[in-house]
């Protein structure tokens, strides 16, 4: 996380200093994040690597951020998250590396795969039912029995400072005004990308990327205002939350060029073209950045672009499987 970019404080933000921060979580995060390569692809292309990181996902900054802003009482209460499965690694993780300990909950339809690995890094998982309500009160039900910190997977500000880090680390590797393919669900990701990088560069320009199975980004953005869609199934398992978040939203209204959905065919896709073409192994939710931008670029011609490829969390039969289209 160490880096050179230098944070000025410029403009003000609602209920808090955002950018002012920014130092003082490159701090925070130097001892736990190292950064992840910003790879040329192509001719134009390049791609910020997340996958590489400890947890496979670029979860683990907002992970180690929310657990670091409230160390000591996390070491005395211990920390709960509600996660489909990549925040669950990160926290389970973060908390492991700093002695905090750390319940998931987690709906009973998550892979076996990132159920495993939660548990192998230390967590106690608590399954729910299959709705996002279920999942809801038995947060609350540990919460207020426990009293242990709550760390959001995308809408608190300790989160969206954390992904924040990504795009500090991003300007600390390109000068070059850039278009930005970012995957995104609920909007932690790519409300603080958006941010950070059009405080630094106007000119850069960032696209959120969602499957068209859960538009309730590009939804609410067409409505002016948050809404909720209903939970359909994807292979992009980690861009599941059926509602952006309250503080996210506002961010992205502002910052973000657009939202592009993309189908399942596209996603499978993006997958079989990411390998065949790059070596590069990811989980259907990366996916999604590059067939928005295979689908989409030709609109944006003249501009390098980035993708973010933000986990590699899958399992090896069902990717062998997509892969091999059988």
């Amino acid at each position: 996380m160490s880096g050179k970019h230098k944070v000025s404080y410029k403009s003000g933000m609602e209920q808090r200093d955002f950018i002012d921060e920014l130092e003082r979580l490159r701090e925070r995060l130097n001892s736990f994040i190292q950064p992840t390569p910003l790879k040329q692809l192509e001719e134009g292309l390049w791609a910020k690597c997340e996958y590489e990181q400890p947890t496979g996902s670029f979860k683990i900054r907002p992970a180690f951020n929310s657990i670091l802003s409230k160390l000591s009482e996390a070491r005395s209460r211990g920390v709960v998250a509600a996660s489909s499965g990549n925040f669950a690694q990160a926290i389970a993780y973060a908390s492991r590396e700093l002695g905090v300990k750390s319940q998931i909950v987690m709906l009973s339809t998550t892979s076996k795969l990132k159920i495993q690995k939660t548990k192998e890094l230390g967590a106690e998982v608590i399954l729910c039912g299959e709705k996002f309500e279920d999942r809801a009160k038995m947060l609350d039900e540990i919460s207020n029995r426990t009293s242990a910190i709550r760390a959001h997977p995308f809408d608190s500000w300790e989160t969206i400072l954390g992904d924040s880090s990504l795009g500090l680390e991003i300007l600390d590797e390109t000068s070059d005004v850039f278009d930005l393919w970012v995957p995104a669900s609920g909007g932690g990701l790519v409300a603080g990308l958006s941010y950070t990088l059009k405080h630094f560069e106007p000119a850069h320009r960032i696209f959120a990327c969602q499957p068209e199975n859960n538009s309730c980004l590009s939804g609410s953005i067409l409505a002016g205002k948050p809404v909720t869609v209903d939970r359909v199934e994807s292979l992009a398992d980690a861009l599941i939350a059926t509602r952006p978040g309250k503080l996210t939203f506002p961010i992205i209204q502002r910052h973000v060029s657009a939202c592009y959905d993309v189908s399942e065919e596209e996603i499978v896709a993006a997958l079989k073209s990411l390998w065949a073409k790059y070596a590069i192994k990811v989980e259907p939710a990366s996916a999604v950045a590059y067939a928005a931008y295979s689908k989409y670029a030709e609109f944006y011609p003249k501009r390098k672009h980035l993708l973010i490829l933000t986990g590699c969390n899958i399992d090896e039969k069902l990717w062998m499987k997509l892969i091999s289209g059988s």
